[in-house]
């Protein structure tokens, strides 16, 4: 059951700048993925629904590295001091040694109840792992639920090299993707259901304090990570739902009908290749479209070596494409 608050969604911020169509070559997984990682030496890794993390050739080998959890792989970084850390959905924040295939798990609760929905990460260079728990509500399967319920329980957080966790964020509606800013001076939490971007200071005057970075998305964002010449990349899964945008403000008993009806008639994703990259003041550099039906719901992007990689926890594949000149 749910238990839907009412919100006011924002109006879309502004227009976009005009679309650059590109066109994604796509690898198939043997499972869902959900995000991509670039190793030092350049091969791709991802994690699956059925919990592994693989090496993916661009001739589509698939090379199996650990499994993790019992269930979806969501975010997965590179360690600075070698190695993964991955977001097990279901079961905790892990650190992967891809020479061994081991996996430790290094928070797996948080202010004394286990994660719920553990989403996505970013390793500071100092080994701080800064991660996102979308919602104590609900597990990913049910992660619809916490969209239409809107209750706001979503964090984000920060676990030091000691393993001690601070609290950065919280009444987030689902919170998702979580990166350093290019300056370091701060924190980016993507707060999907809330069509924002937040940006939390880490030190001077204003430490600890939260402000929006981007607001008024015409989407849904997901992963959040930065290239190497500064550049914020941001996946807008899917555009806004007119028709959940119209439900949110009014009686929390519709969206209670609507949860109750069959999941084909509730509101449904679409499969949209949109791809959004900020400059460091928040400006849209990039606007990247693809054809949906060649690979949408794109869910995490990592920009290496002129191109880009990109997942979709919807979609048993990964996709590649050359960035506009």
């Amino acid at each position: 059951p749910i238990e839907p608050k009412r919100w006011q969604p924002p109006r879309v911020d502004a227009p976009l700048p005009p679309a650059t169509e590109v066109s994604p070559r796509v690898i198939s997984l043997p499972e869902t993925g959900e995000d991509p990682a670039v190793l030092p030496d350049g091969t791709v890794v991802t994690g699956l629904a059925d919990g592994r993390i693989v090496k993916v050739g661009e001739d589509g080998t698939i090379t199996d590295v650990a499994r993790v959890g019992t269930g979806q792989i969501l975010g997965i970084e590179v360690h600075p001091d070698g190695g993964l850390v991955c977001c097990a959905a279901d079961d905790g924040l892990f650190r992967v040694d891809t020479d061994t295939g081991k996996a430790v798990a290094l928070t797996t609760e948080v202010e004394g109840r286990p994660l719920v929905l553990t989403n996505n990460a970013h390793v500071a260079a100092d080994g701080t792992i800064f991660f996102t728990e979308s919602t104590t509500r609900f597990s990913l399967e049910w992660y619809r639920g916490d969209i239409l319920e809107h209750s706001m329980t979503g964090s984000a957080f920060a676990r030091s090299p000691s393993g001690e966790i601070d609290h950065l964020l919280g009444g987030l509606a689902f919170a998702n993707g979580i990166v350093e800013h290019p300056d370091g001076d701060s924190i980016l939490v993507a707060e999907t259901a809330g069509y924002a971007i937040h940006r939390v200071w880490l030190g001077g005057d204003r430490a600890g304090q939260a402000d929006v970075f981007f607001d008024g998305s015409p989407g849904f964002f997901d992963n959040l990570s930065v290239g190497p010449t500064g550049t914020i990349w941001a996946p807008v899964v899917n555009p806004r739902n007119p028709i959940l945008d119209a439900l949110l403000p009014r009686s929390p008993l519709l969206r209670k009908l609507v949860w109750a009806t069959p999941e084909k008639l509730q509101p449904q994703p679409t499969s949209e290749f949109r791809v959004l990259g900020f400059a460091a003041d928040g400006t849209i550099t990039h606007h990247l479209e693809g054809p949906g039906d060649t690979f949408g719901f794109v869910t995490g992007v990592r920009e290496h070596e002129g191109r880009l990689w990109l997942a979709s926890v919807e979609r048993p594949e990964l996709a590649v494409v050359d960035l506009p000149t």
